[in-house]
This record gives structure tokens, C-alpha cells and sequence, in this order.
């Protein structure tokens, strides 16, 4: 989520005038949260190393009045501006990309023409299996049960969409049998390719907030978020 949701914030905050002038660092610290959305940054931004962007912030750091220099994010991965919808998204997809994204629909059973939801449903199991060695049970409040989201579901398979049920890292199946209900995340022929794009190519994404929000508000699709604190 921060990965796509505060760089898309902050570049889409430079197309409409804020920080002029300024040049970025950009770096990655740590391991990345999704190669696909890292490689298509790393096509449009300088990312430096770490190591190097660290020497360069405590260089700056020894001037007096080096604040001026160190540009604070306002909205950090929300869009409070409203700017994301304004403008278009920094990354994007190749022509190779789209026929595989055509090429994943077609596997999942989704006919060409047809509009697909995405539910998100956040649950303790991503941060316990990422996080094993930290206490992270205070984001417990957050989770929801993909069990409650099932009626809206079916309501919606009703209409005509495919619903398909996203994430890394799941606490539990949908306990559900039918072509137009797929949960991709138990599937071992996921990807992250695929989770990136059936997210920016939805018709709309619900469920509950979490990271995933981040990418088809990203990519300006509609977004509905339930048990939000």
C-alpha cells in the first residue's frame, strides 16, 4: 500500500505545482513489497542506493537550516488533495503486459468483455507470517472475516460481475463453489503481476482497509472500504 500509495500521492502532488524545484532521492529500504510495482518505478525514477542517500541526508543534516532542504509529505498515501483523480498514473502497462494480463483472464475464466470486483479482506495472517518475531496484535481492531463479505458477493455475481477475492497472505478460504466467485489468493498459480493488475484494470474494489486499497485508487478506480476506523 505505502509503496504505490505515497509515491503516486507525491508525484501526482509535483504535477500540480507542490515542491518546485525540488530533486528527489528516491530509495528502497528493505525488501520490496512488490517487484512488479518496483520495476515500473525504477523506470521512471533515480533511485539511489541506500547506503548513498543515507550519507547524503546527514551531510545535509550538519548545515544550519537543512529543514528547507528534506520535503515533508502532507498526505503520505492519502490522496487529501484529491489530486490522484486528476491526473494519470505514473506506471503503467507494456503491450507484453496487457496480453498477459488478457492471457490471466482468460485462465481464470473471465470472457473477454466482462467486469470483474475485487474484494480485499484484511485479516492478522499477512503480518503474523511477514512479522513472526514482532507484536503486532494492536492492528488486530482492523481485521474483518471474508465469511461477512460473502452476501455481497453473491449480490453482485447477480449483476453480472466476477468477484475476485485478492491477497498475499489469507487467514481462510471463501468456502464457496461457483465460476464467477475466484479466490486468487489460494491459487498456486498466483502472481504478483496478477495481483497488480486485475487491480488496476477493475471495475471497482471493496472490502476492508488495507495496503491493496492503495493500488486501484492508484490506478483511479472506485474504491468501497466497510469497518473503516
Amino acid at each position: 500500500g505505502h509503496l504505490i500509495g505515497n509515491t503516486e500521492c507525491y508525484l501526482s502532488a509535483k504535477d500540480a505545482g507542490f515542491h518546485p524545484g525540488s530533486y528527489d532521492i528516491w530509495v528502497n529500504i528493505g525488501k520490496t513489497a512488490s517487484k512488479t510495482i518496483s520495476r515500473k518505478y525504477e523506470k521512471i525514477l533515480y533511485i539511489w542506493p541506500a547506503w548513498f542517500a543515507y550519507v547524503v541526508i546527514r551531510a545535509n543534516q550538519m548545515f544550519s537550516g537543512h529543514e528547507k532542504h528534506m520535503v515533508q509529505s502532507q498526505q503520505v498515501d492519502r490522496d487529501i488533495h484529491n489530486l490522484c483523480e486528476k491526473y494519470s498514473p505514473h506506471i503503467g502497462f507494456t503491450e507484453r503486459e496487457e496480453r498477459r494480463g488478457e492471457k490471466l483472464l482468460r485462465s481464470l475464466g473471465i470472457p473477454d468483455g466482462a467486469k470483474w470486483v475485487c474484494l480485499i479482506v484484511r485479516d492478522s495472517a499477512y503480518l503474523r507470517a511477514k512479522f513472526p518475531g514482532i507484536d503486532l496484535s494492536y492492528h488486530d481492531y482492523r481485521d474483518s472475516d471474508i465469511s461477512d463479505f460473502l452476501p455481497t458477493a453473491v449480490e453482485l455475481m447477480n449483476r453480472g460481475y466476477y468477484i475476485i477475492r485478492m491477497g498475499d497472505i489469507v487467514a481462510k478460504p471463501m468456502h464457496v463453489r461457483h465460476a464467477k466467485i475466484i479466490d486468487y489468493a489460494l491459487r498456486k498459480d498466483k502472481t504478483d503481476f496478477g495481483q497488480i493488475y486485475l487491480g488496476a484494470k477493475c471495475a471497482f474494489c471493496f472490502g476492508s482497509h488495507c495496503g491493496y486499497m492503495a493500488l486501484p485508487q492508484a490506478f483511479n478506480r472506485p474504491v468501497g472500504i466497510v469497518n473503516y476506523v
